[in-house]
Formats: structure tokens, C-alpha cells, sequence
């Protein structure tokens, strides 16, 4: 699993380095914090953290004389560096923050499947037609192509094409719909 998250600070702690605003999706705002890439592994019941990077806006790394890597850039060192072996199937999940076709692309590379959120502006080809996500939804989901899914308490409706985005691989996308 691929993710990121903040480690918050008091905002009165200014003399601890690499130490910015950035945004909590828990309190729905920036917050003073460290920010950290991670990549966490589950094989079996066995779960535990990977590996970790520490993100540092552009400015703090010209300040301090560092190459500036996007959380993105992180994300991929991480998944570069993942000692896996032909015959073992890896599966990389992660939310659309890293879904980039940069991403896809390396996973691909390494021969690892993909279980990611995509964002609805995304162009997806299904049938060979280039489309975004959500003009897709709407112009040709039918209410028949749809079945109900729960998970948790939370209900939605799916559908599942094979397609491509972009210039990846065939893949397989499930189209979730919140609601009714």
C-alpha cells in the first residue's frame, strides 16, 4: 500500500526542520506537520510497515540545497525498490493521489497488479473510445449494467469494463457509484 501522512505539530514548534503546512484529510485542512510517503506490506495475516520517505515542499529543498521529489517521485523510489521475485504476485493499492500514469507505467514494469482509486477526470479507452471517467458514467452506464455492492455500511452501485487508460496495458476498472 502506498500512502502519505502527517505528522502534526504544535504550530509553536518552529525550530524543528522540514516542518510545513500540509493537508489533513482527517481535519480537512493544512496543518503544521512532517509529511511522510509510506509504503506498507501485507502478506498473509502478516501487516507492517515498508518503508517511508520524507516530503519536503520545493522551497524547504532550495533552502537546503536537495533535489525536490514529489510525493509521487517518493511513492515510485518505493516501488522501484520493492525486492520481489518473478514468481510472486504483488498487488500495489493505492488512492488516486498516486495514480499517474508515471506510477501504472512502474508497476507494469515490475510485472504488479494495480488496485487504485482514479479520479472521475480521468481519461479511461474503453472499446477504444477516449472518454473520461465521468462522461463514461454517465453516457453509457445503464441502470442493467449495474449491480448492488455493499462494504461496510456503506452501499454503492458497480459495474466492471475492461478497457485502457491511456497508454497502459488492458485493465480492468470497477466503476463504483455512491448512492442510489
Amino acid at each position: 500500500m502506498v500512502d502519505d501522512t502527517s505528522c502534526k505539530k504544535r504550530v509553536t514548534t518552529r525550530q524543528m526542520e522540514g516542518l510545513d503546512f500540509h493537508f489533513a484529510h482527517d481535519e480537512g485542512k493544512g496543518v503544521w506537520s512532517h509529511c511522510v510517503v509510506t509504503t506498507h506490506l501485507v502478506c498473509g495475516d502478516q501487516s507492517f510497515a515498508w518503508d517511508f520517505r520524507p516530503y519536503f515542499r520545493e522551497q524547504y529543498c532550495q533552502e537546503h540545497n536537495l533535489n525536490f521529489k514529489s510525493k509521487n517521485d517518493l511513492a515510485l523510489e518505493m516501488i522501484s525498490a520493492f525486492p520481489a521475485t518473478a514468481n510472486e504476485t504483488v498487488y500495489v493499492l493505492m488512492d488516486s493521489w498516486y495514480t499517474s500514469q508515471k506510477m501504472l507505467d512502474a508497476c507494469n514494469s515490475r510485472g504488479f497488479h494495480v488496485i487504485a482509486d482514479v479520479k472521475t477526470n480521468r481519461k479511461i479507452s474503453p472499446a477504444g473510445v477516449r472518454i473520461s471517467m465521468s462522461d463514461f458514467a454517465a453516457q453509457y452506464i445503464q441502470n442493467s449494467d449495474l449491480r448492488s455492492v455493499t462494504v461496510g455500511k456503506l452501499r454503492m452501485h458497480a459495474c466492471c469494463f475492461h478497457g485502457k487508460k491511456r497508454s497502459t496495458q488492458n485493465e480492468y476498472l470497477l466503476c463504483a457509484l455512491h448512492g442510489s
